[in-house]
């Protein structure tokens, strides 16, 4: 969708609870996420990290290596976007989940959220709760929070679980 799209219709959260197959390069969709999230930065997307946790990158840096840089899209390498893995009531990992790092060796996923049902469900779990954050912003200073504040905060405040520290599992929690 065009940068115009989102502001005639007031979009300031897309889910993209979708994926193609293990993608571990900076491609021309990840590009695009990018600039879109430059020149509307009022527009958070939050991808969801894949469901392949338990295949095996074929190429890239990380090829061969199980467990990890298995997220599903070149588009889910973007650097101003939310990738959102998932885990369980307990906060345990849910082993077909896909994990980062990127292709540079970011930290991905972002966070995790609830959902036993993969990824694409805790993505749209997260951006229920952008949307709130984003309602909460807009009727105390009467006007959209930017993106990055509402990525911030989420990351911010999540739970560091699994292993002390941002992982590419959990990202930061």
């Amino acid at each position: 969708d065009n940068a115009d799209y989102f502001s005639q219709w007031g979009i300031q959260v897309q889910n993209h609870s979708y994926g193609t197959r293990i993608e571990n390069f900076y491609g021309a969709m990840a590009t695009a996420y990018d600039v879109q999230a430059w020149e509307n930065p009022n527009v958070l997307h939050v991808f969801s990290s894949g469901n392949a946790g338990l295949e095996v990158a074929n190429e890239g840096k990380y090829a061969g290596v199980g467990g990890f840089a298995n997220l599903t899209g070149n588009f889910k390498m973007a650097k101003n976007t939310m990738l959102v893995g998932a885990v369980d009531t307990v906060d345990k990992l849910v082993p077909f989940v896909s994990n980062g790092p990127t292709f540079d060796g970011r930290v991905k996923p972002d966070l995790v959220a609830y959902s036993v049902f993969g990824s694409s469900n805790a993505a749209a779990l997260t951006s229920g709760v952008s949307l709130l954050l984003q309602e909460k912003y807009q009727r105390i200073h009467l006007e959209p929070a930017p993106a990055p504040l509402l990525k911030a905060i989420l990351i911010n405040s999540a739970k560091d679980i699994h292993t002390p520290g941002p992982d590419f599992k959990t990202g930061f929690g």
